[in-house]
């Protein structure tokens, strides 16, 4: 697109600055017409104030010129002139420097016998040692008249204030060619024949982002392109504002750009092809607030829509973006234009965001925010999804090359609406070391071997991250290893504790040029240590072991319930907030424990902060040799909510340091619109994880839009092990509910869409296939009434698992003999015992029958999982296999246990059947979750007293708990805890009980406790008094409206909030207690 400027071009411009000429100066009229002198005396003349051309020839082209022109160099002058020619007579005007023949034209224009404003502007750069001349010239025979001259300086340009190049102008200020292809007329330029049209001498600022907005009609049969350029020091930088065919109506472009050192005028270009006309009605050219590369404008909405395209959906409310559309799958646009950035480098936007109304079928709002400069098809262009609470969210992103500025586009696809504030963008900038360390499993875990750390020869990868190294020496405890490439494995010398590993990089001369190291540890026995084998999966206590867990338990009843119920069903792991009592419930019933950890140390000054910090490790170190430990949940979905990664490493780094031998796990959303997001978060965990619901099929869980089935569990489980590099290991949370029942409990089970027992075998395996090394489920709880026969497919599906759990562990044969001529199908070889096992799944949606040949057992058939009367035949290693769709089948050369002893299924105790309920539970059900009112419940504090009468009281015992901590005193005195006025962690799901008998007066007694928000929602504070009389008999009183509440220990006092029952949602009856410390006397 580029356009030629020669000495007399037909460019025009507008822009602005000051000159030697401090205003206007008028350079004919009478006082000036003696200055004008002519090429031809005898074709022009001077009378009344008049400056005459004439010409009878054809071929001449006389002109008059006026010299001595003082100019600035870079300012913009404004030329203004009276003309009037005869009937078709062509004339121009033009103002030039003769040192760089520098130019500004007007014209050709063509006389019509009236009086006219010819108007235009120019900048000259080089001028203010030679003066500039003035020209009017007659191009052919003709009669013309000049009656003003004036040159004066434009105004200075104001950001946001348009410059409009059409309406009032005339059309001298454009160069049409080929001549009598278009004219200007009316403030519009009006094309009826293919030619170009230039607005030339743009003057733009230097890295000044611009706003160019064109309107046109162009009939059908058309075509037209505009686009404003510029040519500078040899560099040639455009921007195409529009390009359409014409259909008749009346159309608005926009274009957005920012030149770099644009030393020559810029201009713009309107060329038109086709038969038919154009009609471009305006031209307007807006410089935009300027900002320094890498940041927004107005990205706090704090000035409004400023800044912001808001298109038909987008509104200003409450300093927010809000973003509406109820059409099912129809995208609305936000924008903001020009925002200046660096080429090729990386930057992150971040921002907050919320639903605000009732979503898609699953309370899901989908929305994408992104530079629409990335090319189509990335992962930064996937829609993701948000629900209605607020979350902060980021993407990153390269410019592209040779980009000067980006479009942020905020989208909304319907039905959704979505509040948006806070946007940032900022620089990324990376810092790789010149060489790194990287371990493989299982010594990846904690840099380092435990005791029942199956492989003890350590092995890892060379990471050269400089063109500089031409080769390296790696020490461990100062004796060399020779690597075979990048690639290292030594025996860890005896006798230590710990030990350095140690990269030196050197040039080609030998010369060291870097080091990096890492420290490498031998870490005593521990009787319940966890390791992990280098497949990822876990040893625990010397054997392997597959987690098949549960996010919390179902609250249908105590914990020596839930557990003996998960038992039952198969499951060996549930994730929750942990207490010695919980353990020990667990244990008794072989559930292992994944005890739930804050998301940051909780506290608002830095006496909580460190009180926190103390119980925090208090607690980890009481229950970190429990045999029931399995390992800490850091988080669910941290990066999709955006929680606060410094908060959640800071809770990673010191349960590691008080336990090294336990892993800790965090569970992401199925958004991977942002891979490095999830990679940063992974620092915060030793395994990671992606849950994804995909039932029913085609739904909208999770970004990838090109699967929304079943075997979109197999690709966030291969992107999971991208984002931890395969170098921990991957636990996928898979679906236990109906998305029906999740938005509405009370949705009947026969109206609510299950996973069959089909998908959820499936999907369970396409995880496995994949390189899971665990499965949690989530979550049974919401359905007030689940689904039976659900629950039956389901029990299957777990009870398989936990039989088949000693194969899915063993080695994997990645070196396999086996192949299969069909793509769909994916398969695990396995080796246990010196046996051969297959795991194999059809990936498809049609049946298959699959051809298997390498087989290395000498097997004459093999037995099907399950299937208790199907057998393979095999021959020669080679066999075939009947798959249905989504099916999956375990092989193996020896029989299988019987399906009927795998599933146990007689007498199997009906999801909801009511539990049986101990003494502990009916004493609690006399209180209820209480807080106090307050308009910001996340983080507050509560502040509750009650009073008793200890006359005829024998004992006084009290049961507590809070959401999150609390103290209380009795009669002024701090009770129930070895350090009094530290905060307990209630932890909710653990009641203490304290017998407050030694603190008890005989007459008036008061209660007052102090409970405390972690940071979120919910909150809530439960507790029952039970008093014991002299004559035996007993009462109670329980937490309730009555109980009185404040902000303020001082007070004033009001009643309180009551929010659940015992037993209600959302804490339901997972509750269990224990034994506080004793009231004591000071």
């Amino acid at each position: 697109m580029r356009f030629s400027v020669k000495r007399i071009s037909l460019i025009a411009a507008a822009l602005f600055g000051g000159s030697m000429i401090l205003a206007a100066a008028e350079y004919a009229g009478k006082a000036n017409l003696d200055k004008w002198s002519f090429l031809i005396e005898k074709y022009g003349s001077r009378q009344n104030g008049v400056l005459s051309l004439d010409s009878p020839e054809a071929g001449q082209t006389p002109y008059a010129s006026i010299g001595g022109i003082r100019l600035r160099n870079g300012c913009t002058y404004i030329l203004t002139a009276r003309v009037k020619a005869a009937p078709g007579t062509q004339f121009r005007i033009y103002i030039e420097n003769p040192k760089k023949w520098e130019n500004k034209l007007l014209g050709p224009a063509t006389g019509d016998g009236e009086w006219s404003e010819i108007r235009g502007s120019f900048t000259f750069h080089d001028v203010e040692t030679a003066p500039s001349h003035a020209v009017f010239q007659l191009l052919g025979a003709g009669h013309a008249e000049l009656r003003s001259l004036t040159i004066e300086p434009a105004p200075p340009e104001k950001p946001g204030e348009p410059r409009e190049f059409l309406g009032g102008t005339t059309a001298p200020d454009w160069g049409i060619q080929p001549a009598g292809c278009g004219r200007i007329r009316d403030g519009k330029l009006t094309m009826n024949a293919p030619g170009t049209a230039v607005l030339g001498n743009l003057a733009v600022k230097d890295m000044q982002p611009y706003e160019c907005v064109v309107r046109v009609r162009s009939t059908p049969g058309t075509h037209y392109r505009m686009y404003i350029e510029n040519a500078s020091n040899g560099v040639w930088q455009n921007v195409m504002i529009a390009e359409a065919d014409g259909d008749g109506s009346s159309r608005v472009f926009r274009g957005y750009f920012t030149f770099r050192k644009p030393d020559a005028p810029s201009y713009f270009v309107c060329q038109f092809t086709g038969r038919g006309e154009l009609e471009l009605e305006s031209v307007r050219l807006t410089g935009l607030e300027p900002v320094p590369p890498g940041k927004l404008r107005n990205g706090d909405f704090s000035r409004g829509a400023a800044s912001w395209e808001l298109g038909e959906a987008g509104a200003i409310e409450a300093g927010e973006l809000h973003v509406a559309v109820r059409e099912n799958g129809v995208v609305r646009r936000v924008r903001q234009y020009a925002i200046p950035v660096e080429s090729s480098r990386r930057y992150r936007i971040s921002y907050d965001v919320r639903g605000t109304g009732a979503g898609d079928a699953n309370a899901f709002h989908w929305f994408r925010v992104y530079p629409e400069e990335i090319p189509s098809g990335e992962a930064e262009k996937q829609f993701q999804s948000c629900m209605n609470y607020p979350q902060r969210k980021s993407i990153e992103f390269v410019v592209p090359p040779r980009r000067e500025t980006i479009t942020l586009a905020v989208e909304v696809r319907g039905p959704a609406a979505v509040a948006f504030d806070h946007f940032r963008l900022e620089e990324v900038v990376e810092r790789k070391a010149p060489g790194e360390i990287k371990l493989d499993l299982p010594f990846a875990f904690r840099d380092g071997i435990f005791s029942t750390t199956p492989d003890r020869k350590i092995s890892g990868t060379i990471e050269i991250n400089t063109p500089k190294a031409a080769k390296w020496t790696l020490l461990a405890a100062g004796k060399s290893i020779q690597p075979e490439g990048k690639r290292f494995e030594f025996t860890p010398p005896a006798g230590k504790t710990q030990f350095p590993l140690e990269l030196i990089l050197f040039d080609e001369k030998g010369g060291e040029i870097a080091r990096s190291s890492k420290t490498l540890h031998i870490y005593p026995h521990r009787p319940n240590e966890v390791a992990f084998t280098r497949d990822g999966y876990l040893v625990v206590g010397g054997k392997r072991f597959f987690p098949i867990g549960h996010t919390e338990t179902t609250g249908r009843g105590g914990f020596d319930f839930e557990f003996r119920e998960f038992a039952a069903a198969g499951f060996n792991t549930v994730s929750l907030q942990a207490t010695p009592a919980i353990l020990d419930a667990a244990q008794k019933h072989g559930i292992k424990i994944l005890r739930s950890l804050p998301l940051a140390i909780a506290g608002k000054t830095p006496e909580q902060r460190a009180a926190m910090r103390e119980l925090l490790k208090r607690d980890i170190e009481l229950q970190s040799s429990h045999p029931a430990l399995l390992g800490y949940f850091g988080a669910d979905e941290p990066a999709w909510i955006g929680v606060p990664f410094d908060g959640l490493k800071e809770v990673y780094e010191l349960t590691r340091s008080v336990d090294p031998w336990h892993p800790s796990w965090i569970n992401e959303a199925p958004i991977v619109t942002n891979l490095r997001d999830l990679r940063r978060y992974s620092q915060a965990a030793d395994i990671g994880g992606i849950d994804i619901y995909p039932v029913p099929e085609g739904g909208a869980h999770g970004s990838l839009e090109e699967d929304r089935g079943l075997t979109a569990v197999g690709k966030f489980t291969d992107i999971c092990r991208r984002v931890v590099d395969h170098r921990k290991p991957v636990w996928m949370v898979l679906q236990a509910f109906a998305w029906g029942q999740c938005h509405n409990p009370e949705l009947p089970p026969e109206q609510a869409v299950y996973p069959t027992w089909e998908q959820s075998r499936f999907m369970a395996y396409n995880a496995i296939t994949h390189g899971a090394t665990g499965i949690i489920y989530h979550y049974l709880p919401y359905a007030k009434v689940l689904g039976e026969e659900f629950w039956r497919d389901l029990r299957r599906v777990t009870r398989e698992l936990n039989y088949a759990s000693d194969i899915i562990t063993a080695d994997t044969c990645f070196d396999s003999p086996l192949k299969t001529d069909c793509a769909n199908i994916r398969f695990l070889h396995k080796k246990l015992n010196g046996n051969d096992y297959l795991i194999i799944t059809n990936e498809g949606r049609l049946p298959v029958s699959a051809n298997f040949a390498g087989f290395p057992a000498k097997a004459a058939e093999l037995h099907v999982l399950l299937e208790d009367e199907r057998k393979i035949p095999v021959k020669g290693g080679a066999f075939r296999l009947d798959l249905p769709a989504r099916g999956v089948a375990v092989l193996s050369p020896q029989p299988f246990a019987p399906r009927e002893k795998i599933y146990r299924e007689e007498g199997m105790r009906p999801y909801n059947a009511p539990a049986e309920e101990d003494a502990e539970s009916a004493l609690l059900k006399h209180g209820s979750w209480i807080w106090r009112k307050c308009e910001t419940p996340a983080g507050s504090r509560s502040f509750f007293r009650r009073s008793f009468d200890g006359e005829k009281v024998r004992k006084a015992e009290l049961y507590v708990t809070a959401d999150d901590f609390y103290r209380f005193r009795l009669n002024g005195r701090p009770a129930g805890s070895d350090e009094p006025g530290r905060y307990l962690r209630g932890g909710w799901n653990s009641i203490e009980h304290y017998d407050l008998t030694p603190l008890m007066h005989a007459g008036k007694n008061l209660l007052e406790f102090e409970a405390w928000d972690g940071g979120a929602v919910p909150c809530g504070f439960h507790a029952v008094l039970k008093l014991t009389m002299h004559d035996g008999s007993e009462h109670t009183d329980g937490s309730s409206a009555a109980w009185e509440s404040a902000a303020d220990a001082g007070g004033p006092y009001a009643p309180s909030v009551e929010i659940a029952p015992f037993g209600g949602a959302p804490w339901g009856r997972r509750i269990i207690v224990q034994e506080g410390n004793s009231a004591h006397r000071e």
